[in-house]
């Protein structure tokens, strides 16, 4: 007959509820991680690290996991980067192996395959379960720690965009961060936001007016159509006459048919509301077939 797994008591009830079932060997009193240690081996529970224990024998879900990796480096430990943005409410899944902030002193054991260790001065961040440093400083370790600049750029905007952090916030944050990667990048990117750029596509298209000889663009200009509803042009232009150029910058997601039609009823009715010369590029001309629409420009 199968051994019982461990009772569970009322202490490790209170650790378990709150966790996702999942708890660190560190939490539990002698007793109770011989125990947990023994339902392990006989895998009427999950061992998910070295140091943590999944109170189940079935597959982990993407949240066990976090808490996994957050719990396997110790009480000083916060989840960072893309995992503590997603789980402030950022777009986007879950996936291993996690970042996570420990002070320069604490030296988790290795789990390559669900954790990534990083040593930083102090963590810190909100009263949340798992722990979690703020979207503030998340944002910036996510940017930092991105595989290219273009993912860092990303991120920094998307997060801006979805409100879960501000500027002024991203600035604040980033004064505490002297030797941050990529901190320039971030830095003018958080700036650029600031001044009007909504997105990557109009960061791009900023870029390529400065390379050639463009005027700077006005940036998200809000405007109604005629029908009332107020509209956002990704840049326009005035000329020396008065007369508007507006331009639309247009991502993949143009291409769907749904998508398409919306785009043909929001350039009429702002025509028919203000009539200017308005000009459309998609994304990717402005990134590999720049120059005949930016000669015309």
């Amino acid at each position: 007959m199968n051994p019982m797994p461990p009772r569970l008591t009322p202490p490790l009830r209170d650790l378990l509820v709150p966790q996702g079932n999942v708890v660190a060997l560190w939490q539990l009193p002698g007793p109770e991680r011989r125990a947990a240690r023994r339902a392990a081996r006989l895998r009427q529970w999950r061992r998910l690290s070295p140091q943590v224990i999944l109170a189940s024998p079935t597959a982990p879900t993407a949240s066990q996991l976090a808490w996994a990796a957050v719990l396997h480096c110790g009480p000083k430990a916060r989840l960072s980067g893309r995992t503590a943005l997603i789980l402030h409410g950022w777009r986007g899944d879950l996936t291993t192996p996690h970042d996570v902030v420990v002070p320069r002193a604490v030296r988790p054991r290795p789990a390559p395959d669900l954790v990534r260790v990083r040593r930083v001065a102090q963590p810190s961040g909100p009263a949340a379960l798992p722990a979690r440093t703020s979207p503030h400083l998340a944002t910036l370790h996510a940017a930092a720690w991105a595989p290219s600049d273009r993912q860092a750029m990303y991120t920094v905007i998307s997060t801006l965009q979805q409100r879960l952090t501000s500027p002024n916030r991203l600035r604040e944050t980033l004064e505490h961060l002297p030797t941050l990667r990529r901190r320039r990048l971030i830095s003018s990117v958080i700036t650029e936001f600031a001044d009007g750029i909504q997105s990557l596509n109009e960061l791009d298209f900023a870029a390529m007016c400065r390379e050639y000889g463009v005027p700077e663009p006005f940036r998200q200009r809000r405007v109604l159509d005629s029908n009332g509803r107020l509209r956002a042009i990704d840049a326009y232009f005035r000329t020396a006459s008065g007369a508007t150029i507006r331009v639309e910058i247009e991502g993949m997601q143009h291409l769907d048919p749904e998508q398409y039609f919306a785009d043909i009823t929001r350039h009429n009715d702002l025509a028919f509301a203000s009539p200017a010369t308005s000009v459309r590029i998609t994304t990717w001309h402005l990134r590999h077939e720049p120059e005949p629409f930016m000669r015309d420009l």
